[in-house]
This record gives C-alpha cells, sequence and structure tokens, in this order.
C-alpha cells in the first residue's frame, strides 16, 4: 500500500502543555502542502472522525494515544482508511485481557481498517520521541530515491524508516525502541522534500 504524503491531518499538542513539541514541529506541519490540522488545541470529533476515513496519514502528537480526542467507540463507526502515527506515551500497549484478546487503541485503529500504526509500547520522554517522530518524517518524506531504503518503485517502507529513526534518539534503547508498527507494509511514495 502507497500513501500520499500531501494527504496528512496532525493533531499537535492538543492538551496544551506540550510547548516544546509544538514549537519543535508547529511551522513544520503547518507549512507543508496539503497538510491540515490543530496544534495547541484539541480537535473535534468530526474533525478527526473525517480525517481518519479521508486522509492517508494521520499524526499525533500529544499524551498518550488521544482517545479523550476519538476514542474505539468513534472507530467502531467509521471506515479508517489512514496509517496512524500516534507520538504518545504508551499509545502502543496492549491490556491483557485474560483468557480474551488483548486491546489498545493501536488495534482499535487496525480493526477499523487502518493499514498500519506506528505507536510507543511504553511511556517515553517528550524530547526523544520529538527526535523520533522528526528524523521519521524526514526520511519518509525526503530519502532519496538512490537510497538502499527506497524500493525500485521509489517508495520508502515504514518498517525501514521507523527502524532508522530510533538511532536519532539520546536513549535508542529506553524511548528509540519503544515505537512499533502494527499492521501491514506500508509504503510513502517520495516525490517531496521534507524541511531538515
Amino acid at each position: 500500500m502507497q500513501l500520499d504524503p500531501r494527504s496528512v491531518y496532525y493533531v499537535l499538542n492538543p492538551s496544551k502543555d506540550l510547548t516544546k513539541t509544538q514549537e519543535r514541529f508547529q511551522t513544520r506541519f503547518a507549512s507543508q502542502a496539503g497538510w491540515q490540522g490543530v496544534a495547541g488545541a484539541a480537535p473535534t470529533r468530526q474533525a478527526f472522525g473525517n480525517a481518519v476515513q479521508s486522509k492517508d496519514l494521520i499524526v499525533y502528537c500529544g499524551h498518550g494515544t488521544g482517545q479523550a480526542y476519538f476514542n474505539a467507540t468513534d472507530l467502531s463507526k467509521v471506515d479508517c482508511k489512514a496509517t496512524v502515527l500516534l507520538m504518545g506515551c504508551s499509545s502502543g500497549f496492549l491490556r491483557d485481557q485474560g483468557l480474551y484478546e488483548p486491546t489498545g487503541m493501536a488495534l482499535n485503529y487496525l480493526i477499523a481498517g487502518s493499514p498500519a500504526v506506528v505507536a510507543n509500547l511504553w511511556d517515553v520522554t517528550d524530547r526523544d520521541i520529538d527526535r523520533f517522530t522528526a528524523c521519521s518524517l524526514t526520511h519518509w518524506l525526503s530519502l532519496p530515491m538512490s537510497s538502499t531504503a527506497a524500493t525500485s518503485s521509489g517508495s520508502t517502507s515504514l518498517a525501514s524508516v521507523i527502524a532508522t529513526a530510533r538511532e536519532a534518539c539520546t536513549l535508542p534503547y529506553l524511548n528509540g525502541a519503544a515505537p512499533v508498527v502494527y499492521g501491514l507494509p506500508v509504503q510513502m511514495v517520495c516525490d517531496r522534500v521534507w524541511p531538515a
């Protein structure tokens, strides 16, 4: 599956207490052609719902999974098209349910139809996960066509980008190892330059 890097919705610092994260990304996100979203404010359920159904990529930079803004019940009512980056603490943690299957927002996105979800298995520091996010987006959106991580079709694998971005963290085995990819292999066509 290939994603269009112009079809992105972002939620940046919705709780208004990650000011450094907002400073690091707001200008970059707002300057990308085709990107829509909110920074320093909570998204409406309708806007988030429309985005998961119509955008190719959702980037969430806030606390936890963002379920305060769009939860499992909301997801069950939509057909999710977007690949989702949940860059909050423990956003990919799955809760044990005894004899039943584990649960978590990452799985809820997959059940709703999302092709892939990148989420953190445990709590992370905001500065390091911001480095990881910046590195991921930089590699994914501007990797040269001749790179070994790019396929012959001129696209870049999400899984290979996540593996590379782990090295950007100051604590690569603590914070860098937290993000994982759930879902199907996803490629992004490399046809634009993400600001460094």
